[in-house]
This record gives structure tokens, sequence and C-alpha cells, in this order.
């Protein structure tokens, strides 16, 4: 996703882990996620998240539009090509 942050301008993304706030902290560190202010990430080790949406596969992608209605879900890896035509 970071080599084509480009096509993302626009999109703000929230990026949810199950793992602990440290463990979040070194992949933040690693990826220098600071560096897009674009890119929210957040600590969620209950894993509520999962039975909200239902998931059974990582990573969940969920595309939402700006009245915050789902557009479209993604369980497992999703492609660039795939996600585009929900987020332009």
């Amino acid at each position: 996703m970071l080599k084509n942050m480009d096509k993302f301008k626009k999109t703000q993304i929230l990026m949810i882990t199950p793992f602990k706030p440290d463990q979040m902290k070194a992949y933040y560190e690693q990826y220098k996620i600071k560096n897009y202010p674009n890119i929210i990430m957040a600590s969620e080790p209950t894993r509520q998240i999962m039975y909200f949406y239902n998931m059974h596969y990582f990573p969940g992608l969920y595309v939402y539009n700006k009245k915050q209605t789902l557009v479209k879900g993604f369980e497992g890896s999703a492609k660039l090509d795939q996600l585009l035509p929900y987020i332009n």
C-alpha cells in the first residue's frame, strides 16, 4: 500500500490491529506511518472488531463513503485494482 500512497491521497485510512500498543508502535515506526497523515493506527487487543465485521480472515479491509456507509468489504489481501473503483 505504501508504494501506491499517491493513489490514496484523498482517502482516510484507519488501521486497526489486534496487537498490543507496543507491537503496533514497532510497525508504526518500521513503516514510518507518521509520514502519512491520512493513516491512523489503533490497537484493539480485545478483537471485538472481528465480531463486528464477522471476520474470518486477516486482513480485513472495509471501504466507507463520505456518508460513512459501508461500500465494500474485503477479507484477506486485496489488490490495488480491486480497491481503486471504491476510493476514487
